[in-house]
């Protein structure tokens, strides 16, 4: 019998890629990185201390962003995720 594989999006190829690459770091990578607990980091990306995004659930910290904010520079802040209402269901004016 063969075993199924799970379902990978493009855009979690692209990800997993970008991970590789260290371009972006999950939370126990930024915590490696900063010399920190996973949980401190966590708590900082919640916060919004440290620059990072939730996607599909999970927080991602771009490298270049993390040492920016390293060093003292500014770093933009990115935009949270729209959420899509479901169809049918009318705008709040």
């Amino acid at each position: 019998m063969s075993q199924l594989k799970p379902y990978a999006s493009p855009s979690a190829a692209v990800e997993r890629r970008a991970i590789g690459a260290g371009l972006l770091l999950d939370a126990a990578g930024a915590a490696a990185y900063l010399g920190r607990t996973e949980r401190w980091v966590l708590e900082s990306l919640r916060d919004g201390t440290i620059p990072g995004r939730k996607v599909r659930g999970r927080w991602v910290i771009p490298r270049p962003q993390l040492d920016a904010w390293l060093v003292g520079d500014e770093v933009p802040r990115t935009r949270p995720a729209r959420r899509l209402l479901p169809k049918g269901r009318p705008r709040a004016a």
